[in-house]
């Protein structure tokens, strides 16, 4: 899959996920053979302003490459400016936002919210290519409601306006996270647009990655919810894509545990002494694909220093 003029060797895409998917997990997920990455969702008018608490989320460094920066706005002039930042900072690919159905962005008009303006949606996407010589991607979802998806519409608007690829999960706003996905309009867009689609959705399984390929005719698979605490989601598909079998390497408790510390590591290199409140939103997946639910999963909910985790680690694992 080429996306502009930047070549993607694979087909497993890491979600953007907002307080998940920074630089350490997303090394992680390198390291386990995703193709490509995604920075968590920023705020076009904060990175414009050079907000340093924004710009910390697009850390980055070259062992993580090719890596996407997603971006959410709607006002022209920072969304360009904040294209031009962010083509100085070695990123190859920046993603527009157009699927974020949190209240606090939708009162803004902006991510999902733009869906329901498909005029604009095209003005700032063909702002965005007028900008930089970055490739630039959507990201989005089915539409505002269920019964009225526009995600087609959308995309062609997109691809006429010089969008190099489209992400889509399919969901619509006003049930973002329940329902079953719509593989179905993945597949439509597929046959719809020219350019490369991404689908996402209902990914919890490296079999699912193989299916969706399959159904949809889409370029890639993107995961999200399904690698947290799992990152091998990504060494697993791929196996799956490549052979047409399992991984053969089973990921037993003592395996996820020494994932997990490599996990703690990367954040201890990238935070510090704040390494143990970063891994806390992650550590009760890992707990769970350990078993250790009711043991560790329970000792480990209220941690704060990195200390107490490492105490806990000791005592329960």
């Amino acid at each position: 899959m080429k996306i502009g003029t930047v070549q993607i060797h694979g087909k497993t895409i890491l979600a953007p996920m907002a307080e998940y998917t920074n630089y350490p997990f997303r090394v992680l997920a390198k390291e386990f053979g995703v193709s490509l990455v995604y920075t968590e969702m920023t705020m076009a008018k904060d990175i414009a302003k050079k907000d340093r608490r924004e710009l910390r989320l697009l850390y980055t460094k070259p062992n993580e490459s090719p890596v996407i920066a997603q971006i959410c706005g709607r006002d022209l002039e920072c969304i360009t400016t904040t294209a031009k930042i962010i083509e100085g900072m070695g990123f190859l690919i920046i993603d527009f936002n157009l699927c974020c159905p949190i209240a606090r962005i939708l009162k803004q008009k902006a991510g999902a919210g733009l869906l329901a303006e498909p005029n604009e949606v095209g003005r700032l996407v063909q702002g965005l290519v007028q900008a930089t010589s970055l490739p630039i991607t959507v990201k989005i979802l089915s539409g505002m409601t269920l019964e009225n998806p526009n995600c087609l519409e959308i995309g062609k608007i997109c691809e006429s306006s010089g969008a190099a690829a489209i992400a889509l999960h399919p969901r619509p706003v006003s049930e973002p996270y329940i329902g079953p996905a719509d593989w179905s309009l993945i597949q439509k867009l597929k046959q719809t647009v020219k350019i490369p689609v991404i689908g996402t959705g209902d990914i919890r399984q490296p079999t699912d990655v193989l299916k969706m390929l399959e159904a949809t005719g889409c370029d890639a698979v993107m995961v999200a919810r399904g690698a947290l605490g799992r990152p091998w989601i990504f060494r697993d598909a791929n196996h799956l894509i490549n052979t047409g079998t399992a991984h053969p390497s089973a990921m037993t408790a003592d395996k996820i545990k020494q994932v997990m510390m490599r996990h703690f590591k990367l954040l201890k290199d990238f935070a510090g002494d704040s390494a143990a409140m970063l891994l806390r939103r992650h550590l009760p997946y890992y707990a769970r694909y350990m078993g250790q639910e009711d043991t560790f999963g329970k000792a480990i909910r209220n941690i704060r220093t990195n200390k107490e985790f490492e105490e806990s680690v000791r005592t329960w694992l």
